[in-house]
């Protein structure tokens, strides 16, 4: 059975369904996770470089969010609940 937080956003994505948006969904219960749902991310859009050992895949995803070529999009981070997973301990930017 859904909790009820899962439930309100599944109905607020049915919402967007015909508004030619993009939705992406994140489960964050570990900094693993996170990274991994990054990289499902990037090789859905067809990211390049991601796979690179090198490469900084949260930077890649994130500078493809903020680029024209993303489109309308929606991107819901499930499960944060710790907030200094997703912000460093200074909750002032996105861990990497």
């Amino acid at each position: 059975m859904l909790d009820s937080k899962t439930r309100l956003v599944r109905q607020y994505i049915e919402t967007q369904r015909d508004l030619n948006t993009s939705v992406f969904w994140i489960h964050v219960g570990t900094a693993e996770r996170m990274k991994n749902g990054s990289r499902d991310i990037a090789n859905e859009v067809g990211i390049q470089g991601f796979n690179d050992p090198d490469a900084d895949v949260l930077k890649k995803v994130k500078d493809w969010f903020e680029g024209e070529a993303s489109g309308k999009w929606l991107l819901i981070y499930d499960n944060v609940d710790d907030i200094d997973l997703m912000y460093g301990q200074q909750h002032g930017r996105l861990a990497a």
